[in-house]
Order: structure tokens, then sequence, then C-alpha cells
């Protein structure tokens, strides 16, 4: 988009780049922002690329790198350390909001640590109310009165014990297999996390060749042996 590419060429923030698009696109503050954040990890992503290409003769292959969090989606998780040669292969974004990237790799792994986060601010909110014996909430700002300071003593003291880092070549597949049982509901969805668990399905069965993640019964449809197994 034109006033993006405008904004980032000025050396705009997000808030700036921000207000940009909603003056052309008389959007939402949130979807406004949304589409910034995609178009900004697109910008950064085709810069890698020509870096990649200028150095082919050093660099054979290219990761995959989602984030390590219960909002990466099935298809950005089932593409997390799969490997592509520089020309070939999917390249983020994939979709609005997408946070992933492709790192370059030598040898088709990717060395190092990256950080991973086993909660959000509704995961925390749930797991805070259910200590608290009071209403689950999705906001900080819908708790009750006099909640709010203790969440946010309980929010930090949980990030610190669920957020950390782990080896660079752990995939989201990986990291989803050993976190709790709530958490992989709320990343596939319940009944389809239930499959999962039971190694019924793999991430990969779980969208099309477009990326689109497929239905309860379009699974069913394409798999009669997890409805005779129900």
């Amino acid at each position: 988009m034109a006033a993006v590419r405008r904004g980032m060429t000025l050396g705009d923030g997000i808030a700036a780049l921000r207000d940009r698009v909603r003056k052309v696109l008389d959007t939402t503050k949130k979807r406004a922002e949304a589409i910034v954040r995609t178009a900004a990890n697109a910008a950064s992503n085709r810069a890698r690329q020509v870096f990649f290409k200028e150095n082919k003769k050093v660099i054979k292959w290219l990761v995959w790198v989602a984030t390590l969090d219960s909002r990466t989606c099935v298809y950005c998780g089932a593409q997390d350390g799969k490997r592509y040669r520089i020309d070939k292969g999917p390249r983020p974004p994939a979709h609005l909001n997408c946070r992933c990237s492709m790192t370059a790799s030598v040898d088709g792994r990717v060395i190092g640590e990256r950080p991973m986060k086993r909660s959000t601010e509704e995961d925390l909110l749930a797991e805070y109310a259910e200590e608290a014996g009071i209403k689950p909430v999705k906001r900080r700002a819908s708790l009750p009165r006099g909640h709010k300071g203790n969440f946010d003593k309980f929010a930090r003291r949980r990030i610190n014990q669920l957020t950390g880092r782990v080896p660079a070549s752990e995939t989201f597949d990986e990291f989803l297999r050993k976190q709790s049982p709530a958490f992989q509901n709320k990343v596939l969805r319940e009944q389809v996390a239930d499959w999962y668990r039971k190694r019924r399905v793999d991430l990969d069965d779980l969208f099309d060749d477009d990326g689109d993640i497929f239905s309860i019964e379009e699974i069913l449809e394409r798999r009669p042996d997890l409805r005779e197994a129900a």
C-alpha cells in the first residue's frame, strides 16, 4: 500500500503508519494497525529475500520461522522449521497479522535460540479468574473493582514462569506438543486438539494447499476414520 510505503520511507513508527492507513481506508484502529504490521512484515521479508539471493553462493536454504505462542495459526505452525531453496516455496506474510519470517541457513538448520511465550493476556485472565473465584473476562479493563492490581501481580509472576527461550531448531509442532491441553485447545480447537494429542492428525492435515484451515466437517470428510473413531 502506497501510504504504508511512504510512511516507512519517512521513518514513521507503527502508530503514525496506522493513522495514515485510517485516513486512506476509513477503517478501525485495530484493523489499520493489523494492515500496517502485515505490510511492514512483508517489506522486511522482501528485503531479506534480496539479501539472500545476492548471497546464494553461501546461503543454500531458507527456513520458515514462526512465533512460538498461542496466537500462531495452524498454517504458520505447520510451516515452522520447513526449509526451502532460495527461489522455491511459500513466503510470509501468510495472512493478515502474520508474524513469520524466513531466515538463512547454510546446512538447512537454524542455530542458536529463540523466544517462546506460553501465555497471552486472555490466558492469564482465565487463570486469574479461576484462582480468584470470579467470573472469567477477556480484557483486563473488564475485571471487577479491586482486582486489576492483583491481576497485574499475578500476570508478572506467571509471565516469568511461562516465557523463556528454546533452541532455534525446535519447531512449533515440537513446542505445541509439550504444552497443556488448554493451550493446545486454544490453538487447534478442542476436538482437533484431542485428535492431535492422540496423534491421529498432524498440523499438515488441517489446511488445504492455499493455507485455508479446514472446518471440523471438512476434516471428517477427508478422514472418515476419525468419524468412526468418534
